[in-house]
């Protein structure tokens, strides 16, 4: 195998060993199916940006040593290469895989495509979208998000997920010059100490003690903790509503009677006769 201008040639003088060594990108297991789970909760259409579907897409095709296939660093051998099969199928497969993974009306558009590589770069070239609209999107959730009916665990997963995909179109650059000032750590502790303050201000006002006691930190706590402590909390509720119900559900019991059987208590007493 040689390389090329940043492509993998799959070179002649390595055909000898193909069955000993096959190449590891060109490999299909049985457990690759067409059914896999994570094509049913991957399913992209046209309401969700293009850049949350690639980044979970890159991950699974990553698990299954694949990316090469969406890259310029794999292209197809000649027609008469011994591994020209085995690409083949596995760029079928692939394609296979992102077909499944979008909606109907995207996939009619790719269908006739003949590669991985062609259809990742023309999803590429139409559906990407400047950050503006995305990144307004998703500051305005951030600011109406609200703990509400959902319990703490749920509300924060909603707040992380927010975080995690501004943090793709908002990423932290590193400074290129090795400067050792400190500032990029600076900014990153102000990040992480406005995500603390709005993960406390949605939260419901039964929590306002705990938000007092978290906010008496100087510094705050990390993200972690400040989590751990408000689902501490809640927890301790539910025990206490949990110990106040199961006392007084008895006494409810003795003091509201069923309907029948006071009926029958009544009719059972001595009939009184009336003078008049």
């Amino acid at each position: 195998m040689v390389q090329t201008r940043g492509i993998l040639c799959l070179s002649p003088a390595v055909t000898a060993n193909v069955v000993d060594h096959p190449f590891p990108p060109l490999k299909l297991r049985t457990r690759f199916m067409l059914n896999q789970l994570w094509l049913r909760h991957l399913l992209w259409h046209l309401c969700r940006p293009l850049k949350s579907w690639k980044h979970a897409a890159t991950i699974n095709l990553a698990a299954k040593n694949k990316t090469p296939f969406i890259k310029v660093s794999l292209s197809r051998p000649p027609i008469n290469h011994p591994y020209r099969s085995a690409w083949d199928q596995c760029n079928c497969m692939v394609m296979a895989w992102i077909l499944q993974s979008i909606s109907r009306e995207i996939a009619a558009s790719i269908m006739f495509k003949d590669s991985t590589l062609a259809i990742w770069k023309y999803l590429h070239d139409r559906f990407n979208q400047s950050n503006g609209p995305q990144i307004f999107h998703l500051k305005t959730s951030l600011t109406r998000i609200k703990q509400g009916a959902n319990s703490i665990t749920t509300y924060f997963t909603q707040l992380q997920s927010l975080w995690d995909e501004l943090n793709e179109f908002q990423p932290f650059t590193p400074c290129s010059y090795g400067c050792t000032c400190g500032a990029m750590q600076q900014i990153q502790d102000h990040y992480a100490r406005d995500q603390i303050l709005q993960f406390l201000i949605g939260l419901n006002e039964l929590y306002v003690g705990t938000r007092d006691q978290i906010l008496m930190f100087d510094p705050l706590p990390p993200l972690s903790k400040v989590f751990s402590m408000a689902v501490q909390q809640e927890h301790q509720r539910s025990l206490v509503l949990a110990n106040a119900m199961a006392i007084l559900l008895p006494h409810r019991t003795v003091l509201r009677p069923p309907l029948i059987e006071t009926s029958s208590y009544l009719l059972s007493l001595p009939q009184t006769k009336s003078f008049g």
